[in-house]
C-alpha cells in the first residue's frame, strides 16, 4: 500500500457581499501542472462571468490516493483529538493545534489522567510540529505563523451527529 499521484485539482473560493466563503473544487484533466493551472486560470476566467461574488483567490495541486484503502480498525474515532497548545513564534500568541484518532503513544500513559496527557516528549509528535517551525520550514500553522515550540496537550472529544 502506497499513496500514488491521481492528478490534479484546481478549487476556487467565492465570497459574496456578507463575506461568507464557498469553495468549489474541480479535478483537473491534465498532464501536468503548467496544464493544470493554464486551465484552471480559463475556468476561474469563466466562472467570473457568471457569478456576482467576487474571486479572491484560487489552487491547483497535485492529488495523491492510497492504491490499496482499507478502512482503520475500532480504534480510529475522528471525533477523539489530540488538543496541541503552541507557542508562535515572534510574540507570547498561541495557537492550537487538533491531530483527529490520536495514537495511544502519543499520550503519557495509557489509564488514568496520563491517557488523557500530551506526552510532549514524544519522538514523532516532535518530528511533526517541527514541520510547522522556521527551522522545519515546511508549512505554516496559521495566517503565516510559525510554531516556536509545543507547550501542552490533551485528548479531548469532538461533538460529531455520526454516534
Amino acid at each position: 500500500m502506497s499513496l500514488q499521484f491521481i492528478g490534479f485539482v484546481g478549487s476556487v473560493t467565492l465570497v459574496d457581499n456578507g463575506g461568507q466563503q464557498s469553495v468549489m473544487q474541480f479535478d483537473m484533466v491534465s498532464a501536468t501542472y503548467g496544464t493544470a493551472q493554464a486551465s484552471m486560470a480559463l475556468i476561474v476566467t469563466a466562472l467570473k462571468a457568471l457569478t456576482n461574488s467576487k474571486v479572491p483567490g484560487y489552487t491547483v495541486h497535485a492529488k495523491f490516493a492510497e492504491d490499496n484503502f482499507i478502512l482503520p480498525g475500532e480504534v480510529a474515532q475522528n471525533e477523539n483529538k489530540a488538543s496541541l497548545t503552541v507557542s508562535l513564534a515572534g510574540g507570547n500568541k498561541k495557537a492550537n493545534i487538533k491531530i483527529p484518532a490520536p495514537v495511544i503513544g502519543m499520550f503519557a500513559g495509557t489509564e488514568g489522567g496520563a491517557a488523557n496527557r500530551v506526552n510532549t516528549l514524544y519522538a514523532p509528535l516532535l518530528t511533526y510540529i517541527n514541520y510547522f517551525t522556521l527551522a522545519g520550514n515546511k508549512a505554516y500553522v496559521s495566517d503565516g505563523e510559525r510554531v516556536d515550540i509545543l507547550l501542552s496537550g490533551k485528548r479531548i472529544h469532538a461533538k460529531s451527529g455520526l454516534g
